[in-house]
């Protein structure tokens, strides 16, 4: 049985100023602006 894998190069980009999200501490923080997506949980 075969087993496929998808690529994992995808990046995010924030809402606020369309930069780059990048993971930190589980979870995601924009690298310019420094804006972090609410969590389902908030």
């Amino acid at each position: 049985m075969a087993i496929t894998q998808r690529d994992t190069d995808t990046t995010y980009r924030c809402p606020s100023c369309a930069g780059e999200l990048a993971v930190s501490y589980d979870s995601f923080e924009c690298v310019d602006c420094g804006f972090t997506p609410r969590h389902g949980s908030d």
